[in-house]
């Protein structure tokens, strides 16, 4: 959601809403229903990682610092998420974390958007097709794929739809 132009996002979390107020569930309002943020995704995937690890248990005082990092590749984005060993010179990327009154501590957390798999298989395959310079519709060798595997990739920015041969 975090890559579409701001209009089209905001269209799909308007029918995304509404679809909520008409479901029954208990929805209030508008800001219950939000595009996360990128460092909020990768905090919240930190302790997931780290509550299935047994490093944070309901009831006891915690230690941040017995924590392992956090590194969540998606389709559009890529996070990483840790407790940094010693405090920061700077704040830039840390993020507070507030579990009840049992911690209150900050992570370093950041989000690489485009980074993610399908972004960088799109680049990839961009790459491969300028580089081979056919026009529209020929067949590219891509290197990136297994021999005999063939897709079609329309190129986002000029709109020219190839079809790709894996060489590899």
């Amino acid at each position: 959601m975090r890559i579409l132009p701001a209009a089209q996002r905001q269209d799909v979390m308007v029918a995304v809403r509404a679809k909520l107020a008409a479901s029954g569930f208990q929805y209030l309002c508008d800001s219950q229903a939000r595009v996360m943020s990128g460092e909020e995704e990768g905090v919240f995937g930190w302790l997931t990682v780290n509550k299935d690890l047994g490093r944070l248990k309901q009831g006891e005082i915690h230690n941040l610092h017995d924590t392992v990092g956090a590194l969540d590749m998606g389709g559009a984005s890529t996070q990483i998420t840790f407790k940094p060993l010693a405090s920061p010179d700077l704040l830039a990327n840390l993020f507070p974390v507030n579990l009840g009154q049992q911690v209150a501590e900050d992570v370093y957390t950041h989000s690489f958007l485009h980074f993610g798999e399908n972004e960088a298989q799109r680049r990839a395959n961009r790459l491969v097709a300028l580089t081979a310079a056919v026009a529209a519709g020929q067949t590219v060798a891509n290197p990136c794929y297994l021999a005999g595997y063939t897709f079609q990739y329309e190129d986002l920015a000029t709109g020219i739809v190839y079809n790709m041969a894996g060489s590899g």
